[in-house]
């Protein structure tokens, strides 16, 4: 993808500063307006692994949603966006803006990313009619 912007579902705005310090986002507004930067503006990352990753859905109509304030409850997660809603009709998204939501999360480890994932996966359930 090319684009003049940073990627996009928060990784250049979130992930690329927890895991590296710089501020990405500070320094596209600063080139934008004809500064020229010797190196990023940055600070102490706040982990050493990131993960972005999308919530699946099986077609259907949602009937209740369970687990959602649990997951953000987490501190290892940084965000949680469900875009569906009880009553919604789901299934297989058919681009990128349809997707049913997402999350951001941290650790320190690449195990501690991968249990973070299936906790979260485990925990977000989905009831549909």
């Amino acid at each position: 993808e090319v684009a003049a912007r940073g990627g996009g579902v928060g990784i250049s705005s979130e992930i690329i500063p927890i895991v590296s310090g710089a501020d990405v986002t500070q320094a596209l507004v600063r080139l934008s307006l004809g500064e020229r930067l010797s190196r990023l503006p940055a600070r102490a990352p706040k982990a050493k692994h990131a993960v972005l990753e999308f919530f699946e859905t099986r077609k259907g109509r949602v009937k209740a949603l369970h687990g959602l304030d649990e997951i953000r409850a987490l501190p290892q997660i940084h965000r949680c966006e469900l875009n569906i809603k009880v009553g919604d009709r789901v299934g297989p998204p058919a681009n990128d803006s349809a997707r049913p939501g997402y999350f951001i999360g941290t650790a320190g480890s690449l195990a501690g990313i991968d249990r973070l994932s299936r906790r979260v996966k485990s925990t977000l359930r989905i009831d549909y009619e």
